[in-house]
């Protein structure tokens, strides 16, 4: 199967906060990280110069911090439950297509 040209949104709707999304790797190298996500200014930060694979982990990784901050104030997630929850979710997304387009159906 062909793979598509897969194209980064410019925004992630969470809750009733809308996050903008952008490329930008030197700010990044300056933090060492492949994405961050600032609560305050609404902006997630991605890095693009690793493999699709690692990509798609760090953009799920910086949505869960999102998530955590408008779904779960108060109940903080550590670093480490971040990156166990978004290295999880990729690999069951990845691994049972069937599952998550009936989680998706509407």
């Amino acid at each position: 199967m062909a793979k598509r040209n897969l194209v980064l949104p410019k925004e992630l709707k969470v809750g009733a906060m809308v996050y903008s999304v952008e490329i930008n790797n030197e700010y990044l190298e300056g933090v060492e990280a492949h994405g961050a996500t600032n609560n305050n200014t609404l902006e997630i930060r991605l890095n693009d110069e690793m493999p699709l694979l690692k990509r798609q982990e760090t953009a799920l990784h910086e949505a869960i911090h999102a998530l955590n901050k408008v779904y779960c104030q108060g109940a903080e997630l550590q670093e480490e439950q971040v990156a166990g929850l978004a290295g999880g979710l990729l690999q069951v997304m990845h691994d049972n297509p069937d599952y998550i387009r009936f989680i998706l159906a509407r």
